[in-house]
């Protein structure tokens, strides 16, 4: 294989890999190679995915200990306009190559041309359906149909709008005379001069959540059908929510049948059920003294075992199993927090993970696992008590983030965090 040198550019924040223009009809495979010391190839950018298609892609990174890490198409992921592949095991000094097949895509003329997004819409309607009981997730019987209005756009111009990453385009309709060209990763509507009028485009989500979070603007609103919900927002009796305000909603039926709220009791579940079997703390730390030094060394051990990740279309609360997270090498804050508070309980400390919600995020109703971003573990050692971030490389042991303080927790043990800062309590 040919190591395209020329082909790659770099930017601190992210890998950027220049493909060359391949002719509509034809094909192009080859390998490329990242062998820079100092950039960060968490997410790699593979153009624009209005122009290509990455039919195939297998990759290897060879880490600091020249192990390796192989991947293949699971790592693709459509951000908004563009091809990336997600790398969040990337350390600095690793090295990456690409094998890859690229196709050039015709999406049509409006998406090759000038064009500018449609910007926030006006208002979003949300429709849910099932087919048979309602099973939520990947493989579950619910579907979310989610369609954005703006009322008036004003030509002339092409308009744009990308649907989410896990969804498809259903529909796309302008009230005026215009040009439209639909793919499932979004609509572009073309208006004349002088056209005015208003803009909609619907997706799908097959396999839907039982929770969903709106952040609304002045003047923005929203509106639920086929489901009966319960939130902390104003909605009114149509259903119709306005902004500003975020608006978190937890299904109680769908289609006239009952959901069940079981939410806090999987996630509680999974937690332990993610523990078996639990990682070592290892021998070095046999015999230590029950102090402060032991809590920060092996807090600092997690920090060191994994580093802050995530993957995009993954929930924060639905953690791998911790023997694969050590393996990894990358965490979300929800499985550095369990892996944290299994360490300190082999040391005979009574250690709990707990999910939290930054208060800045708002309150979301009971049960609706929305915007749990964030976790802690608290740590009773006789009749003291503190708290650990494990996710917060800048918090010492006993602190944690201050947007943290107040904010809400995902557990049947308790619904908030302590309003201040408490190192010992």
């Amino acid at each position: 294989m040919i190591a395209l040198w020329s082909l790659i550019g770099v930017a601190l924040a992210q890998c950027e890999v220049s493909l060359p223009s391949v002719p509509v009809g034809e094909r192009w495979t080859d390998t490329v190679a990242i062998e820079e010391d100092d950039i960060d190839c968490r997410l790699v950018d593979l153009g624009d995915v209005t122009r290509v298609r990455i039919p195939a892609l297998k990759g290897v990174i060879r880490q600091w200990d020249d192990s390796r890490v192989r991947f293949g198409r699971e790592r693709l992921v459509r951000v908004g306009g563009r091809w990336m592949v997600e790398l969040p095991e990337w350390r600095e000094g690793d090295r990456l190559k690409l094998k890859l097949t690229v196709e050039a895509d015709d999406a049509g003329s409006l998406w090759s041309g000038p064009r500018q997004p449609l910007g926030p819409p006006d208002r979003i309607e949300v429709v849910w359906a099932t087919d048979g009981d309602p099973v939520f997730g990947a493989d579950g019987t619910v579907s979310m149909r989610t369609t954005h209005v703006w009322s008036s756009r004003t030509g002339p111009g092409t308009f744009i709008a990308f649907s989410p990453a896990d969804t498809e385009t259903k529909a796309c309709e302008a009230e005026t005379s215009s040009v439209l060209e639909i793919q499932p990763f979004g609509c572009a509507v073309s208006l004349e001069e002088g056209a005015e009028g208003s803009v909609s485009i619907s997706w799908m989500r097959e396999g839907a959540g039982l929770s969903h979070e709106w952040r609304l603007a002045e003047g923005q609103s929203l509106r639920l059908d086929g489901a009966t919900v319960s939130s902390s927002a104003s909605i009114d009796p149509d259903g119709v929510a306005k902004g500003p305000g975020v608006v978190v909603v937890h299904l109680e039926s769908v289609g006239g049948l009952t959901v069940e709220a079981v939410a806090l009791e999987e996630v509680e579940v999974a937690a332990k059920l993610v523990s078996i079997p639990e990682p070592g703390l290892g021998l070095r730390f046999k015999g230590r003294q029950l102090d402060d030094g032991l809590v920060r060394d092996i807090l600092s051990l997690v920090q060191e075992q994994v580093q802050n990740g995530s993957r995009r279309g993954g929930h924060p609360l639905k953690a791998r199993p911790l023997m694969d997270v050590r393996r990894s090498g990358w965490a979300t804050p929800w499985e550095q927090a369990l892996l944290l508070s299994r360490y300190l309980g082999q040391v005979k400390l009574d250690a709990e993970a707990f999910p939290v919600r930054p208060a800045a995020s708002g309150r979301a109703v009971p049960g609706a696992p929305e915007g749990y971003t964030h976790a802690v573990v608290h740590v009773r050692s006789g009749d003291n008590s503190f708290w650990l971030e494990p996710h917060c490389r800048t918090c010492a042991a006993g602190e944690i983030s201050p947007g943290l303080w107040g904010g809400q927790v995902f557990s049947t043990k308790r619904d908030r965090m302590p309003e201040g800062p408490q190192s010992r309590r």
